[in-house]
């Protein structure tokens, strides 16, 4: 079992650089030009609003009883606050992984779900968990888990499941993508404010520390931004199929990336967290949502404040509620550190 372990970190180490070979990213050309074509084509409606949109996907989840998957972010806690006013309080459940990197929004997470009076229920991650994820992930995939989150999730779900029936999770994942509120639409705001010069030091890029990284980021031209932060292969058919594509398309670049960036890095890691024994949804999963997100990139965009309907939303109708706009990244890595995996 340990080898499953030190594989996985290798395979996470590798991965930070590199996820998305030529024949993963050839498999998800086609779909790429199919979300490009979905966008152009779309017809923008007037009164289309992402809380509504959010509100009738969880009523359409066939179920009395809900459980969510939280970490203290304002993702999550928007659903709970929308679960509140649709399912009893009896219903739901709140279910948590504390880390040290989260445990000042658990902190705030625990003042939330007592306030509401649901039920929050906190778990840590020991080293059989762990050894447990990637075995049962391995004997079923032949391959180990891209996202460093796989165990945390794991080890919720599975233990939930052991004493509930027919369960179903809700978690915010999805929400940064479709609501254009990742780190690297941040990147692209700045980007915009800079010359474009055209640099060709990704080799370097990828060798250096996240801070240089960024500066020459910057720096770099379309392709080069698509590839690295999209963590594709950088080979000579990748480089044509974007350069064609660019050209083919009048779309915003900003609109392109997310759309390459849902279609391989979301598809070929953050899929994987669900990948366990019980279903897992996140009502931000919405197609619609994310295509009138790449037609109305003004309703995000922001350098200092992400997914500012949502949080305008909660400070206008939870204003007893202290929600912040930002939330902690999980950095399951740092807190492997904690953990001392044996023969």
């Amino acid at each position: 079992m340990v080898s499953y372990y030190n594989n996985w970190i290798n395979e996470l180490n590798k991965y930070s650089k590199i996820l998305v070979n030529e024949e993963m990213f050839m498999l998800r050309f086609e779909a790429i030009e199919s979300e490009i074509k979905k966008v152009e084509e779309y017809s923008n409606p007037q009164n289309f609003d992402i809380i509504y949109q959010l509100i009738n996907n969880l009523k359409d989840i066939k179920s009395e009883k809900i459980s969510i998957l939280a970490g203290g972010g304002i993702d999550s806690n928007l659903l709970i606050l929308l679960s509140n006013k649709i399912y009893k309080k009896d219903n739901i459940k709140i279910y948590s992984i504390e880390t040290k990197d989260n445990s000042q929004d658990i902190k705030e997470l625990i003042k939330l779900s007592r306030k509401l009076k649901i039920k929050h229920y906190i778990f840590t991650l020991k080293e059989n968990d762990v050894k447990e994820s990637l075995d049962y992930f391995y004997k079923r995939y032949h391959r180990y888990p891209r996202d460093e989150a796989y165990p945390a999730i794991f080890k919720i779900v599975k233990e939930v499941s052991e004493s509930q029936e027919n369960i179903i999770f809700i978690d915010g994942q999805y929400a940064d993508t479709y609501t254009f509120s990742n780190p690297q639409n941040i990147y692209q705001l700045i980007w915009r404010r800079l010359p474009n010069l055209n640099f060709h030091k990704l080799k370097f890029m990828r060798k250096s520390s996240k801070f240089i990284s960024l500066i020459i980021g910057l720096f770099t031209n379309n392709i080069e931004f698509l590839l690295y932060f999209c963590q594709i292969q950088d080979t000579k058919i990748i480089r044509k199929s974007l350069t064609n594509l660019l050209s083919r398309t009048t779309l915003d670049f900003e609109v392109i990336f997310q759309i390459v960036f849902k279609e391989c890095l979301l598809f070929y890691r953050e899929e994987d967290k669900y990948r366990v024994p019980s279903k897992i949804i996140s009502p931000f999963k919405d197609e619609n949502l994310f295509i009138h997100s790449c037609n109305n990139l003004n309703i995000y965009r922001s350098i200092f404040k992400k997914k500012k309907p949502i949080y305008k939303y909660i400070k206008n109708n939870f204003k007893e509620f202290k929600i912040k706009s930002y939330e902690r990244s999980f950095k399951f890595k740092s807190y492997l550190k904690n953990i001392n995996i044996q023969n």
